[in-house]
This record gives structure tokens, C-alpha cells and sequence, in this order.
């Protein structure tokens, strides 16, 4: 993984304003969408993280 793509997983992903979502329905994709991909992959991150640092702690 590149240093730009960790980078990616150091911070929360924000939620969108309340301003940035039309409610409409149509956009595709939706900036929550994008919101909630991104905070899956952030979450698996931090998952992977507490692993190895887990891991390397028993070792």
C-alpha cells in the first residue's frame, strides 16, 4: 500500500453536512455512500491495526 493510501486510514472519516446531501435520492453515488465505504475500509483498518499490534506484542 502506498503512503498517500495509509494516510487515508489515519482519520475518521467525517460525516457529510447536513448541507451536502440533496436528499433526493438520485445521486449516485450519494456522498453517504461514499461516507459509509469509506468508513468501512477505515474501520477494517483500525481492526487490522489493533491486530498486529497485538500480535506483535505477544511475540
Amino acid at each position: 500500500m502506498s503512503t498517500e493510501a495509509n494516510t487515508a486510514f489515519l482519520e475518521e472519516p467525517k460525516k457529510p453536512k447536513s448541507d451536502e446531501c440533496c436528499g433526493g435520492g438520485s445521486c449516485c453515488p450519494c456522498v453517504w455512500d461514499l461516507y459509509r465505504q469509506k468508513r468501512q475500509a477505515w474501520l477494517k483498518y483500525q481492526q487490522q491495526k489493533i491486530f498486529c499490534t497485538k500480535n506483535e506484542q505477544t511475540n
